[in-house]
């Protein structure tokens, strides 16, 4: 007989019932076993022993220990729970347990460094595990680097992206674009939007105004023509894209050179609803 566990956000496991039995008395796991008030320390021990007993008992106390509030930045119990995981070839599950790592962990909130290169190991750690990669876990630790303007672990994320069997996507490309314009980069961040347009993908929205930034401060009008260009074709509304227009190159001290950016039938949109 099987017994399923809900683990969060869509991921099931899967245990047979052998897997609780501890000699002929089934352990009530969210029952008063287990004193709420212990320490993520000694959770972590007590997970690892589970761990040494049976997958299934591991898992279940893996839940206990999410439903206490006992996860939260606690990178060695993910790592418990992703050895189960790939002992099962649960290869879908492994890639949603490294999301709910990530967010738990604070990257996704406070993206702060420290906590971001943890992560990084334990990916990596995986890889040699013999873990399938996910591009989804790679993206998330691209941008996280690029919010806390360490865009050298950001690249080097990227360049390792081949050796794991992955290629980056349209959501890679625009955290790189992203990260690089928050360095004040554009020379990379442009790099990056020619390769995400070559490939076929369309930037978003930020990554347009990101390159409206830096093509109004360094003086590329002919730049700003295609980037205005391209934010028609993605049917932005005029009224937008003029004020995204305005307002970048008055940040640039160069609001003089609206009028030489301001063509075609953009210039002729302007001039027929000018109020």
């Amino acid at each position: 007989m099987m017994r399923r566990g809900r683990m969060g956000r869509g991921l099931c496991c899967y245990v047979r019932d052998k897997d609780f039995d501890d000699g002929g008395n089934f352990v009530d796991l969210f029952g008063g076993d287990f004193d709420p008030e212990m320490s993520v320390e000694r959770c972590n021990v007590m997970l690892e022993n589970r761990e040494r007993i049976s997958d299934g008992k591991a898992m279940e106390f893996f839940r206990w220990m999410r439903i206490k509030g006992k996860l939260k930045r606690n990178v060695n119990a993910y790592k418990v729970a992703l050895r189960v995981l790939g002992r099962r070839r649960d290869w879908d599950g492994a890639e949603i347990m490294i999301q709910e790592m990530v967010n738990e962990s604070g990257c996704e909130l406070s993206f702060q460094q420290g906590k971001l290169q943890k992560a990084e190991l334990v990916l990596i750690s995986m890889h040699k595990a013999g873990f399938p990669s996910h591009i989804v876990a790679y993206n998330t630790m691209i941008t996280g680097y690029g919010k806390v303007f360490d865009m050298d672990a950001a690249q080097s994320l990227f360049l390792n992206l081949e050796k794991v069997g992955l290629k980056p996507d349209e959501t890679t490309y625009m955290s790189m674009i992203e990260g690089w314009g928050r360095m004040d980069n554009y020379k990379e961040a442009e790099r990056y939007y020619k390769e995400l347009k070559g490939l076929g993908f369309s930037p978003n929205s930020s990554n347009l105004y990101t390159m409206i930034k830096f093509q109004s401060k360094h003086g590329d009008e002919e730049g700003a023509i295609k980037t205005l260009n391209e934010m028609i074709t993605l049917d932005c509304q005029y009224s937008s894209v003029l004020g995204i227009l305005i307002q970048a190159y008055e940040r640039a001290g160069k609001f003089d050179k609206v009028p030489s950016v301001v063509t075609g039938s953009f210039y002729e949109h302007v001039l027929i609803n000018q109020t």
